[in-house]
């Protein structure tokens, strides 16, 4: 019961996550057609300055311990819009500059209130910091270097954009080694988060290709530019539908990938080609920014309904059944889990209670025990009584013959699991 709720609560919060950057579009949308023409730009990027520093102000004041307090999970709805605003602001930095040139007292005050509220925030969290301004370089600068590429270079980039992209979503990067190591931890953090988020903006770019003109004379690419767009979002769902599953699995928060980061790129990329001057490339932007940015919601709230306690039984059943079976055609149980394939099982998967998990394997004359380390950062007893710290359970749900007392590979697991609060 507390788990569909759970669910369903981040579900809704993630669909609502969409709501500031579309309020400040249409708002900002609804100023300039009451503006002179030549007023436009100008009356943009003042809008998008004033409304930043107002956004980023909520982050200093709740910056201490952003990431384990409520508030931190309310404001982390407001993150797409602040995103999206920062990388508006870099991407029509000519804009900000001849502003800059026309009004310097007043565009120098309000640059310099938005710099000081977001380097405020570092002295709460520096990773705070990190989250607000890092998609925001990265969209801003994928967006204006990528828009320069040819055919050839985009669809290189785009075809290792989606073969890292699966790689993650199945789990390789995300491995036991990765997430023992801190710094590899959060290595892969960012390089997971950021990989979703150019998926979305090169997306993006491709379907600003597809509705490009073609010279007369010129072969049309519209083809391949629209499978790029399609095949670079489903991976990023994918993505997103993989890092549910695990935050589902540890009842922790999303801190391995930032499915905001997705969600904001698919605004900012969305918005971008809604500003442009044809009319098939600004409809297309505004399906754009609906579309993308609620299949990544949904990719991720489906994540949340998949129990991985459920599928980590089916796995062991699966594993202890062929060991059964390897004993009863080899008169002994196997040494180690790697003799089990391919001969009699294609592909052993880990457990699906936590990040990167492995079983646990111990064999000798006459036994074996097959385990793995549970953990969830918040559990629920079975009687409904909630558990509001860390919770570390070895479990070993098949045994042959009668294994020994002494240590095995899950007490250091469990030890490992401890020093870094779960993996």
């Amino acid at each position: 019961m507390q788990a569909g709720l759970y669910s369903t609560v981040i579900s809704l919060a993630m669909l609502l996550a969409t709501i500031p950057s579309i309020a400040v579009l249409a708002a900002g949308q609804w100023y300039i057609a009451r503006t002179d023409r030549q007023g436009q730009k100008s009356t943009w990027v003042l809008f998008w300055m004033a409304a930043a520093i107002l956004l980023t102000i909520p982050f200093v004041v709740f910056s201490q311990n952003f990431f384990t307090r409520a508030p931190g999970l309310v404001l982390q709805l407001v993150i797409p819009a602040l995103v999206g605003l920062q990388a508006l602001l870099l991407v029509h930095w000519r804009d900000v500059y001849a502003l800059w040139i026309e009004r310097r007292f007043l565009v120098s005050i309000t640059l310099l209130a938005l710099v000081l509220t977001l380097a405020s925030t570092a002295l709460g969290d520096p990773r705070l910091t990190a989250l607000l301004v890092v998609p925001a370089l990265a969209a801003s600068a994928v967006w204006m270097v990528s828009t320069r590429l040819g055919t050839g270079g985009l669809a290189i980039i785009g075809v290792l954009l989606a073969l890292g992209l699966i790689v993650d979503a199945l789990g390789i990067l995300g491995n036991h080694y990765v997430y023992s190591v801190p710094w590899l931890r959060s290595a892969y953090a960012i390089v997971s988060g950021l990989g979703s988020l150019l998926a979305v903006i090169f997306s993006a770019l491709c379907l600003q290709r597809f509705f490009r003109e073609t010279p007369e004379g010129k072969r049309s690419n519209s083809a391949l530019y629209l499978w790029m767009a399609v095949i670079l979002v489903l991976c990023s769902a994918a993505v997103t539908l993989r890092h549910g599953v695990l935050v589902h699995a540890t009842s922790r928060a999303a801190e391995d990938h930032l499915p905001f980061a997705g969600i904001a790129a698919g605004l900012i990329a969305g918005l971008l080609l809604a500003l442009n001057s044809s009319n098939r490339v600004r409809n297309a932007g505004i399906a754009f920014i609906i579309l993308v940015p609620l299949l990544l919601a949904v990719s991720y709230a489906a994540g949340l309904q998949v129990d991985g306690q459920a599928i980590t039984a089916g796995r062991a059943d699966r594993i202890g059944s062929t060991i059964e079976r390897f004993y009863r055609e080899t008169g002994e149980y196997p040494v180690e889990l790697g003799e089990l394939t391919p001969s009699y099982l294609t592909y052993i998967n880990g457990p699906l209670t936590g990040r990167g998990q492995v079983w646990c394997y111990q064999s000798g004359e006459g036994y074996y025990r097959l385990g793995y380390v549970f953990f969830q950062r918040y559990y629920d007893y079975p009687d409904g009584t909630h558990f509001w710290e860390p919770y570390y359970e070895i479990k070993v749900p098949y045994t042959g013959g009668q294994p020994p007392e002494s240590e095995w590979m899950c007490d250091e697991e469990l030890r490992l699991y401890k020093s870094h609060g779960g993996l």
